[in-house]
């Protein structure tokens, strides 16, 4: 969607309409932006679960059974590895929310003037949220 605004051309009945229209289109790319954003969590949700199921499947086949398999699980189960292991992966969260984070705290403050805008033609008498432009409460309201 465009951050700028077309010109509002008619009489104040007209400009109403386009102004209406304009706050219902946005509301639509909203909805379907949090579907497209469902899909994919749910997406990632599945691929996880079947990681997760053919682990289980894998140690199920080999359970009870002498192979290579044993002398590998033995090196890599090792206490050093796995704290190594789990170091990285929680370094890693930590990682991706931080800049999951900065990215949400960006696209709300280059959002906020128009977001703010669509809030008054939908609603004229509602009264501001008072948030920061990075959509965190304000200080003196905590």
């Amino acid at each position: 969607m465009s951050d700028k605004k077309a010109p509002l051309k008619g009489n104040a009945k007209d400009q109403a309409k386009d102004a209406q229209a304009r706050a219902d289109m946005f509301v639509a790319a909203q909805k379907w932006s949090t579907i497209r954003l469902g899909i994919v969590e749910g997406a990632y949700v599945i691929c996880v679960i079947a990681l997760v199921i053919g682990a289980v499947e894998a140690v199920r086949a080999l359970s009870g059974k002498q192979t290579d398999a044993e002398f590998i699980l033995g090196i890599l189960g090792g206490k050093s590895v796995s704290n190594a292991f789990g170091a990285v992966a929680g370094t890693g969260g930590l990682i991706w929310g931080h800049r999951e984070r900065r990215m949400r705290k960006k696209v709300i403050e280059e959002k906020h003037q128009r977001i703010a805008e669509l809030e008054l033609l939908i609603h004229p008498d509602r009264t501001s949220a008072a948030l920061s432009l990075g959509g965190d409460t304000l200080p003196e309201h905590r």
